[in-house]
């Protein structure tokens, strides 16, 4: 043994041939031990290693058509594989209703052309208006050049002649002043007289200083209509037509005076009627509410009316005829402020909450 080596550890055999180092029994059959012996076993140490590969000679095939796989709904097209053409088929009521919706499309846009159209020709002329001082936009825009245009009937041209001093307040024709054609006179540029006449259609706002001109020597006063003076100074109202046999109403049948300060309701604190209201002290708003009558809407306010009295103001320290019905509420706004409510010469009616469903 010796000379030899483990074949397992590569150590010394003693004279048995068991190996010093890791006790293998060298002396059976080799075979059995090859562990770890190698084509490079005795050798040198400097010899250069090579490893022999085995080469498979390559076969030579003929390129075959691709077969077409068949997919389904969980799989996707085989690798390589043609993708094919998607073709979509629409039910009758699918291609009805796609047209249905392209034909709305086409109405709306056609609409939508036509309303940009209206809105061109309309809105010029208002702000046209708005640029000319014109503040009364209430009547038909059609008809803005001539007020009297949807007139139904002519006052008559034989008439008396009349002069009216009128303080601020409301007028009605044929109750305080009778109907007829008429001039005014103003001290101030800007003393109001507005014309609201529901049955002929007429709606003015007009004053010495409008830009574009005015109707103040055009007034046409048909029985029945709404006159508002807003005026620091009295206007004069001339006539030479006045209708003063078509005149109505009736005396005022309060005779009693009121002072009014603080908080006063029609009906408890005074009588309900129709007043003049002149401020005796102090300068500053007096609002009124008007209630609801008894029924379902009792106790809610109906409309709301506010004057600026005193000295010094665009109204003046009067405003004539003014209707109070039941439970109308006057405020005086602003502290030091008395008020003297006196009962106004003629009425329409002593239905008073009338007076605010027909005007307001």
């Amino acid at each position: 043994m010796f000379g030899k080596r483990c074949t397992l550890c590569g150590g010394k055999l003693d004279s048995h041939g068991v190996c010093k180092e890791c006790g293998l029994d060298n002396n059976k059959n080799d075979k059995n031990y090859r562990v770890n012996q190698s084509s490079c076993d005795n050798q040198p140490l400097t010899h250069v290693h090579e490893e022999k590969h085995r080469t498979e000679p390559v076969r030579q095939t003929r390129p075959q058509p691709a077969r077409p796989v068949q997919q389904t709904p969980a799989q996707g097209p085989a690798p390589g594989a043609r993708q094919p053409q998607k073709v979509t088929r629409r039910t009758r009521a699918e291609r009805v209703r796609r047209k249905r919706g392209c034909m709305i499309v086409i109405i709306v846009i056609v609409l939508g052309i036509a309303l940009l159209n209206t809105l061109g020709e309309v809105i010029p002329g208002i702000f046209d208006r708005l640029e000319n001082g014109d503040e009364n936009l209430s009547g038909s825009y059609l008809n803005e050049e001539d007020p009297y245009a949807n007139v139904t009937r002519e006052i008559p041209a034989e008439g008396e002649e009349a002069q009216y001093e009128l303080d601020s307040g409301t007028y009605i024709v044929g109750v305080h002043i009778p109907e007829g054609l008429y001039q005014a006179e103003t001290a101030d540029d800007f003393d109001v007289v507005s014309v609201h006449d529901y049955d002929e259609d007429i709606y003015l706002y007009e004053y010495k200083g409008k830009e574009g001109g005015n109707y103040l020597d055009d007034l046409r006063l048909y029985q029945g209509a709404e006159v508002e003076i807003d005026t620091e100074s009295p206007v004069t109202l001339s006539t030479d037509n006045a209708q003063t046999n078509t005149m109505k109403g009736e005396d005022n049948p309060l005779t009693e005076e009121v002072i009014i300060t603080g908080e006063q309701t029609a009906g408890t604190d005074f009588e309900p009627g129709v007043y003049d209201f002149e401020i005796t002290q102090g300068t500053g708003e007096i609002r009124v509410q008007i209630m609801y009558p008894d029924g379902e809407y009792q106790g809610e306010i109906y409309r709301e009316v506010s004057l600026y009295l005193g000295e010094d103001t665009s109204t003046g320290k009067i405003y004539r005829n003014f209707v109070l019905p039941e439970k109308a509420v006057i405020y005086c706004e602003d502290s030091g402020i008395e008020i003297l409510l006196t009962p106004s010469e003629r009425i329409q009616s002593q239905d008073y909450f009338s007076f605010y469903e027909s005007y307001y």
